[in-house]
């Protein structure tokens, strides 16, 4: 995905399991020469996801790092 950044932008897709063994599916987008990351959460298998099925949000995040990724996505 860094790289992408100096290119045509880049997708990353993580599915994470809750403790009911439930998916949680989450895509980072990056656009070409942009510090911006779209974040698209995907609950819709998750039972107790509130009735939030999908989340899109955006965050600036200058430096590409799993803990940035993380930080910016942790209230969602």
């Amino acid at each position: 995905m860094t790289n992408s950044r100096s290119d045509s932008g880049a997708e990353l897709s993580v599915t994470k399991f809750t403790t009911d063994g439930d998916p949680i599916n989450t895509f980072y987008r990056t656009a070409g020469n942009s510090p911006t990351v779209e974040i698209f959460l995907d609950k819709s298998a998750d039972k107790y996801s509130g009735g939030k099925d999908w989340v899109q949000f955006s965050c600036e995040v200058p430096v590409l790092t799993a803990d940035a990724l993380r930080a910016c996505s942790a209230n969602y």
